[in-house]
Order: structure tokens, then C-alpha cells, then sequence
């Protein structure tokens, strides 16, 4: 009797969770997004056999990774958006305003909520503030 009872509760739990990635990957989930960025050939999470050499201008609109990364909002990158990490662990810096960075860029990532490319920093300069 007991064995059925552990059977039974081992199936309830299996299909409990079948369920919840069948009824996540049928809603607004970060899965349904990569799946449906799959099906119509948008980036998805990759890295590249070889990294490309890039300087994109941005302007940082919030700290990743503890300080050692940071998203920017850019015109140069593909999406508009890219992030950016530091291989040395250190930290990114307070800068305001328009950078550059020059760095490689090492594949897309999908995390903090969008997929975008993902360069590892060589340097990093503050620009001029241009106003208009």
C-alpha cells in the first residue's frame, strides 16, 4: 500500500510540474520570448567561436553583476541595448553621461529581462556631454 501511495504522489508531483513549464512556456515567461525569438530567428543566448573587436558609444542605465557590469542604452549596438563586463572583476565606475567602450563582443545574452549583446571591456572613456 505504501509503494502506491509513493507512486501516486511521485505522478502528482511529475505532473504538476509538466504543467507549469507547459502552461509558462504558453504565457508571457522568458522561455515563451526565447522560444518564440527562436521561431522567428531573432538572437537568442549564444556565444561566438570568435569574438568580434567593437567600440560602441552608450549611455549606462544601470549597474550589473555586483559593479562589474553594466547595460547600456546605445545607437550603435544592433538591439539599441548592450551590456557590458569587466574580465578583471573590477568595478564598472560611476560615469554620467555618454561613454564608449571598446571591447569585445562575445556573444547575446538574455538576462535582466532582454536578450542583447554581451562585450567583455578593454577600456572604457567618459564622452564629452553634447547638448543640444
Amino acid at each position: 500500500m505504501r509503494s502506491v501511495l509513493v507512486f501516486l504522489g511521485m505522478f502528482t508531483i511529475a505532473g504538476f510540474f509538466a504543467w507549469s513549464v507547459w502552461s509558462g512556456v504558453n504565457s508571457g515567461s522568458p522561455e515563451a520570448a526565447i522560444l518564440q525569438a527562436v521561431s522567428e530567428g531573432q538572437p537568442t543566448p549564444t556565444s561566438f567561436p570568435e569574438p568580434t573587436p567593437v567600440a560602441w558609444t552608450g549611455v549606462i542605465t544601470r549597474s550589473l553583476a555586483g559593479g562589474r557590469g553594466a547595460e547600456l542604452h546605445s545607437t550603435d549596438a544592433p538591439s539599441g541595448w548592450f551590456f557590458a563586463y569587466r574580465a578583471d572583476d573590477e568595478a564598472v565606475g560611476d560615469f554620467e553621461g555618454p561613454v564608449e567602450i571598446s571591447g569585445l563582443w562575445q556573444g547575446i545574452s538574455c538576462e535582466y529581462g532582454r536578450c542583447a549583446p554581451q562585450v567583455e571591456i578593454q577600456s572604457i572613456e567618459q564622452l564629452p556631454i553634447q547638448l543640444e
